[in-house]
C-alpha cells in the first residue's frame, strides 16, 4: 500500500454522499409533516378561543336578563338587569352582538342556533322560557370546523 493513496476512493465518497442526502432528504419530509401538524393545531386553537369567547359572552350576559323581547332561532333581543337592550344575531356568517362583529381573522359561524325550554325540557313561546340551548359552528378558512353547545338557566327573568 502507497503511505500517498491513503483517501476514499470516488466511489466511496460517491456512497456516503448518496447516503447523506436521503438523510437530508427524511428530515426534510419530516420537518414539513412537523410544520403542517403545527398549523392545524393552530388554526384549531384558534377556532376553539374564538367559539368559547362568544359562548363565555353570550352565557354571561344571558344569566343577567330579566326579559326577553324576541326569541328566534338565530336571533335573541333581551334586556339586562340594568335595563340595557341586548341583540345577539347571525348574519353573514358572522355573530353580531349590538350591531358590532364577534368574529374576525377568516372565522365565520357556520350556524348558530338558538332553543327555548320549560325546566322540564319542553320547547315553549318567549313568556315561559326558563333554559336556552346554544348551537354554534364556527368554520377556520375552508375546512376547519368547530362545534360547541352550551345550554343557560335563566335566573332573574321576568315577564314583558
Amino acid at each position: 500500500m502507497n503511505k500517498f493513496s491513503a483517501g476514499f476512493t470516488a466511489v466511496e465518497l460517491l456512497i456516503v454522499m448518496a447516503l447523506a442526502l436521503l438523510i437530508v432528504g427524511f428530515s426534510f419530509k419530516g420537518f414539513l409533516l412537523f410544520k403542517r401538524n403545527l398549523m392545524h393545531w393552530q388554526e384549531r386553537i384558534t377556532l376553539e378561543q374564538a367559539g368559547q369567547r362568544i359562548i363565555k359572552s353570550l352565557t354571561e350576559d344571558l344569566y343577567k336578563l330579566r326579559g326577553i323581547q324576541q326569541a328566534d332561532p338565530t336571533t335573541i333581543t333581551f334586556e339586562d338587569y340594568k335595563g340595557d337592550t341586548l341583540t345577539y344575531r347571525l348574519k353573514n356568517q358572522n355573530i353580531f352582538k349590538n350591531g358590532y362583529p364577534l368574529l374576525h381573522n377568516q372565522i365565520l359561524a357556520q350556524f348558530l342556533k338558538f332553543e327555548y325550554y320549560t325546566s322540564e325540557g319542553d320547547i315553549i313561546e318567549k313568556q315561559k322560557i326558563e333554559r336556552i340551548k346554544i348551537h354554534l359552528i364556527l368554520r377556520y378558512k375552508k375546512n376547519r370546523y368547530f362545534e360547541l353547545i352550551s345550554s343557560v338557566k335563566l335566573r332573574n327573568r321576568r315577564s314583558f
